[in-house]
């Protein structure tokens, strides 16, 4: 029901922009007078279509902060992992840690269980 919302609300949108379009044309045809029914055929649909535009930008708005939130998540949990490595290789090569301190701590890293 939440997932994918930006989505949902870009078609919201053209929902609500063709609604407009269509109810401002049966209104402007069965209005009183003519000069009334013109205004109502061009200014409803106009504004419908205009106003759609708002909710589509922000529909759209929502969708890309969400893949701009996925694709940070997925760099983040890299960039960590890249980050904790040059630190284990430092840490070997500086001789802080035996070679087989190295090997149990980058397997733990790569089962994602070590931490610094």
């Amino acid at each position: 029901m939440y997932n994918n919302i930006g989505a949902k609300i870009k078609i919201l949108a053209q929902i609500i922009a063709w609604v407009g379009i269509i109810g401002s044309v049966i209104i402007g045809f069965i209005s009183l007078t003519f000069i009334w029914g013109i205004g109502v055929l061009i200014g409803g649909s106009l504004l419908s279509w205009i106003l759609s535009w708002f909710i589509y930008g922000f529909g759209e708005l929502i969708q890309k902060t969400s893949e701009i939130a996925q694709n940070t998540a997925k760099g983040a949990s890299a960039n960590s992992l890249t980050a904790k490595m040059e630190t284990l290789i430092t840490w070997k090569e500086s001789n802080l840690i035996s070679e087989e301190e190295f090997e149990i701590k980058k397997q733990a890293l790569l089962r994602g269980e070590w931490n610094e």
